[in-house]
């Protein structure tokens, strides 16, 4: 790994890269589950997206 270290920052570990790619597989998990339900916006350029009360209530219950 060495050839592939710019020199900023400190050299990750298998650990480390493993435990950042399980939150991102998670996070994208949720966003994939949301986005498949009927009758809710998501939009890849501004996410869900909410505005109104009854977007921001859909989203805090499905987010319960």
């Amino acid at each position: 790994l060495r050839p592939l270290y710019n020199g900023i920052g400190t050299i990750k570990t298998g650990k480390m890269v493993g435990s950042k790619w399980a939150t991102l597989k998670a996070t994208y998990n949720v966003i994939e589950s949301y986005h498949s339900q009927s009758g809710v916006h998501w939009g890849n350029d501004c996410g869900a997206d909410i505005q109104g009360e009854d977007a921001a209530a859909l989203w805090t219950q499905y987010l319960e």
